[in-house]
């Protein structure tokens, strides 16, 4: 893009800002119940709680954003999403020890992010021309990225030096910041033609990824990467921050922070040579690395080496986010570009309770062979559906 579209560039920073004070929170959170709970089990059942209405409300949150505008979700949800983080401002603050309260708002604040999250991911094509998709999904996740670097260092800071109050804050006014970059924004064209029940649209959506047998074929990728990488990285990296190595927040925050940073280099590699003639087999050669890769992290036999493996695997999955959402983005009708993100985003989100459950019983005495099954487990089942799969590849026409 030889210059940013200002609605583009209100976007990405609105995304970014939101992604510093989110991971602050995240770190916060997990880091809490792990400490206070002495349990990854009792995490893993807390993030899963969380991650179920976060996965099964996206198709919904994509739906939304086809009605009513991408924009006013985000700037709806956004604004929800900092009332939200308030009560935990107070029981941090007041030093409430019970779990349910934490558990409670952590399950709502997942659901109002499944209903943001398709809305953000599929606002990119209608900002940029299609010719510079790729380019632009390189530079908004790329920032999303970046974030994930400064927020978890951020906590971890926050956490070794003052208090899980101050970071709970700092998410809160994050998301105002944010509402206030998108209420500078123009709307977003709503198709008021089309606008028939919610349950309509997602099946007519349903029956669209049917027919695209790529879409299909994404999906199931999706779906199995989640079940893979899920658990290992919301409760594997606290378990072997605390177990193996017995560090302190701050190393947890940096392997937080480092995968960030290895994922944005891979964003960055793939915006800038990603070709439409390459995009598949990049995308299927990413996903059997990443996997490698994965299985190798829990072998570190020292922190250093851990950062060092984790930043590879970061690189893959940065990769994958590229190619896999400029195809998705590509396929997809606009009218119906929420729909079949709310969808396919669902699916790379909808398999995380049944993988961070599974990690956390794993992590208490096995932390090291939870990161190798997991990445085992990837390889295998992708090859299997790449097989399956071979000729929905060979001359599959696009969505028109």
């Amino acid at each position: 893009m030889r210059s940013i579209p200002r609605d583009f560039g209100l976007f990405v920073a609105g995304q970014s800002l939101s992604q510093i004070g989110d991971q602050c929170y995240l770190l916060t959170l997990t880091w809490v119940v792990a400490q206070r709970t002495g349990s990854t089990a009792a995490l893993g059942v807390m993030l899963a709680l969380a991650a179920i209405p976060r996965a099964l409300l996206m198709p919904f949150g994509g739906a939304l954003a086809d009605r009513l505008s991408h924009r006013r979700v985000l700037l709806g949800a956004n604004l929800l999403l900092a009332i939200l983080l308030l009560p935990l401002v107070g029981l941090a603050v007041a030093g409430v020890s019970a779990l349910w309260p934490y558990a409670v708002i952590a399950v709502v604040v997942g659901a109002v992010e499944g209903v943001l999250t398709p809305a953000a991911y599929s606002l990119v094509p209608l900002l940029v021309p299609g010719e510079a998709l790729e380019r632009a999904n390189a530079i908004f996740l790329g920032s999303v990225l970046l974030s994930g670097i400064v927020g978890p260092a951020l906590g971890g800071v926050l956490l070794a030096h003052s208090d899980a109050a101050l970071a709970f804050a700092i998410d809160s006014a994050s998301f105002l910041a944010v509402a206030g970059l998108l209420w500078l924004m123009r709307a977003t064209p709503v198709r008021l033609a089309q606008r028939v029940s919610l349950l309509a649209d997602l099946r007519a959506t349903a029956t669209l990824v049917r027919a695209d047998r790529v879409l299909a074929l994404y999906i199931a990728l999706l779906l199995l990467g989640n079940l893979a990488a899920a658990g290992p990285l919301d409760v594997g990296l606290v378990a072997m921050a605390q177990g193996v190595f017995h560090g302190g927040p701050e190393l947890l925050g940096s392997a937080m922070a480092i995968f960030a940073g290895g994922s944005l280099v891979g964003t960055l590699l793939a915006g800038a040579l990603a070709r439409p003639a390459w995009r598949q087999p990049l995308l299927f050669g990413g996903i059997l690395g990443t996997g490698m890769a994965l299985a190798v992290v829990g072998t570190s036999p020292s922190a250093p080496i851990f950062l060092a493996l984790l930043a590879l695997f970061g690189g893959g999955i940065g990769a994958i986010d590229v190619l896999m959402q400029s195809s998705i983005q590509q396929r997809a009708p606009r009218a119906q570009l929420g729909r079949v993100l709310g969808v396919t985003l669902c699916a790379g989100k909808l398999l995380a309770p049944l993988s961070t459950l599974v990690a956390g019983v794993a992590a208490q005495s096995h932390a090291p062979q939870l990161f190798f099954a997991a990445g085992a487990l990837w390889v295998a089942t992708t090859i299997i559906a790449l097989v399956v799969s071979r000729e929905s590849l060979v001359d599959a026409p696009a969505t028109p």
